[in-house]
C-alpha cells in the first residue's frame, strides 16, 4: 500500500508552458473551457504519450504515481515573471481599514493570488487593492466553429482560450527517481506537438520551459512534515477511503467533480465513474497520499484518473 511521501524526498522542476495555439479545456462539453487544466489532465495526456512509445513505459509511469515517485501539480496562471497560486480556502484577517464583510467579499472573488503575496495572505496583511495584479491581462476566450465531418453541414461550437504573448501556463512537478524525472521529460517533449487540451496538432501546442523554482516556492514545498501544520493542495486530489476520515479533521476544502466520456470498445458503451475530489486551494492539517484510480471498472481496459496530492505548506 501507497504510504504519504515526504516533500524533503522529491526533487522539484517548474514548467512554463507559452501557448502557439488556442486551447480547449472542457469541463463537460465543448461550449464550456478553462483557462487551466488539472494535474489529472496533464497525467493522461502523458500516459497516453508513454503508450505510443511502449506499453512498459507507462507502466513505469503508474508505478511511479502510485509509489509517491511522481508529484504533479495543476496548471497554475502566469502573467510575464508574474506566478499565481490558488487562493487558499482558509480566509485570514485582512484589511485594517475594511470591515471583515467587506474584506472577505473581496477575497471569495479571487480564485488566485500572486505567489509574491503568500506571505501576506497568511500573516492577514493581503492588500485589497491589488488591481493591478490581477487577470484580466491573461487572455480572452472566443468561440471556433468547428465541422466534425468533412464536408457535413453540422457545425460544432467549440469555446476556446487565447494567452496573450508572453502569458501562459506552469505547473509543478516532483519527482523522487531520477530514470522517471528523465523519461518524462522526453514525454514532455512529445507532448509539445501533440498538444494539450484539444485535438492533436490543433489546440494546445505549446513550448516548455524549464525555470527555476523561486525561493518563496521551494521554501513552502521543502518545509519539514509536522503533524498540524496547514497544508494546501495544489492539484485536485482525493484520499483512499481510509484516509478520508483523517483528512477532513479541521479541514478547509472546495470540492469539483471529475466527470468523463463513457470508453466505448466494440460498440459497447462502458460507463466512467465520476469523482468528487477536493480542489486545489484546499487546506488540510493531515496530509494523505491519494491514489490513481481506474474509473472504468468492467471495461476491457483501465482507466486511470491521476488523485495525487502535492502540497504547499503555509507557514
Amino acid at each position: 500500500m501507497r504510504s504519504w511521501h515526504s516533500e524533503g524526498d522529491m526533487e522539484y522542476s517548474l514548467y512554463k508552458l507559452e501557448f502557439h495555439s488556442k486551447v480547449h479545456f472542457g469541463r463537460s462539453s465543448l461550449e464550456t473551457s478553462d483557462f487551466f487544466f488539472h494535474a489529472d489532465t496533464l497525467f493522461s495526456a502523458l500516459f497516453l504519450e508513454a503508450l505510443q512509445s511502449q506499453e512498459a513505459e507507462a507502466e513505469a509511469l503508474l508505478t511511479a504515481a502510485r509509489e509517491g515517485d511522481l508529484l504533479i501539480s495543476d496548471a497554475f496562471p502566469y502573467i510575464g515573471e508574474l506566478l499565481y497560486l490558488p487562493r487558499p480556502c482558509e480566509i485570514y484577517e485582512t484589511g485594517k481599514k475594511q470591515s471583515s464583510r467587506e474584506a472577505l467579499e473581496y477575497l471569495l472573488k479571487r480564485s488566485y493570488i500572486p505567489l509574491s503575496l503568500l506571505d501576506r495572505y497568511l500573516s492577514g496583511t493581503y492588500p485589497l487593492e491589488d488591481e493591478g495584479m490581477g487577470l484580466s491581462k491573461l487572455g480572452c476566450f472566443g468561440t471556433e466553429t468547428q465541422h466534425p465531418h468533412r464536408g457535413g453541414e453540422n457545425r460544432v461550437y467549440v469555446r476556446t482560450f487565447t494567452f496573450r504573448e508572453g502569458n501562459g501556463l506552469y505547473f509543478l512537478l516532483g519527482c523522487g527517481n531520477e530514470d522517471i524525472s528523465m523519461r518524462l521529460m522526453d514525454l514532455l517533449e512529445g507532448l509539445c506537438y501533440a498538444g494539450i487540451g484539444g485535438r492533436r496538432s490543433t489546440l494546445g501546442n505549446f513550448s516548455l520551459k524549464v525555470v527555476s523554482l523561486p525561493p518563496k516556492l521551494r521554501d513552502h514545498l521543502e518545509s519539514p512534515k509536522l503533524d498540524g501544520r496547514p497544508r494546501m493542495l495544489l492539484s485536485a486530489a482525493l484520499p483512499r477511503e481510509e484516509e478520508l476520515s483523517g483528512a477532513l479533521r479541521d479541514a478547509s476544502y472546495r470540492l469539483i467533480r471529475r466527470g468523463a466520456f463513457p470508453v466505448w470498445e466494440n460498440r459497447k458503451s462502458y460507463q466512467r465513474r465520476d469523482l468528487y475530489v477536493f480542489d486545489a486551494g484546499s487546506v488540510f492539517r493531515t496530509p494523505f497520499a491519494g491514489d490513481v484510480y481506474d474509473i472504468a471498472p468492467g471495461a476491457p481496459h483501465p482507466v486511470y484518473r491521476f488523485e495525487v496530492p502535492l502540497f504547499l505548506t503555509l507557514d
